[in-house]
């Protein structure tokens, strides 16, 4: 079933609308709900950005389970299983020491050495994760 309840996608939606129409938040986004009128043409203001999100430590603490530090002494869990699906982490998943080795880069994403040019941004880290 459709998103906006089976209806379909307004005709005339606007550019800024498409992330909404589908179900996925946009990031700094100032949209109008759609161009047609009777359709609410209303403006609904701009988005939420994100906060930042900034990992300061990461450990492997069994299975796919990693510990995420937060400054200010905050801890999140992350299961990162259905994170490491792509065939670039089959290292990563094969090997426990390989998945141990993971670190946050300087862009604050999760990598592992085991699968270079690959990372998991933080933004997802921080959705994905629970508090610990």
């Amino acid at each position: 079933m459709p998103v906006d309840g089976g209806q379909g996608a307004p005709e005339n939606i606007a550019y800024g609308d498409w992330p909404l129409w589908l179900g996925i938040p946009a990031r700094n986004v100032s949209c109008v709900k759609s161009l047609t009128p009777g359709h609410g043409s209303e403006r609904i203001g701009p988005m939420v950005p994100e906060p930042p999100v900034d990992v300061v430590a990461v450990r492997a603490v069994g299975g796919y389970l990693l510990e995420l530090a937060y400054p200010h002494g905050q801890f999140r869990l992350l299961d990162a299983e259905p994170l490491l699906w792509p065939r670039a982490y089959d290292a990563v998943r094969a090997d426990h020491a390989a998945f141990a080795a993971v670190r946050v880069n300087s862009g604050g994403a999760l990598v592992w050495p085991a699968a270079p040019g690959t990372g998991i941004p933080p933004g997802m880290v921080h959705r994905m994760s629970e508090p610990a």
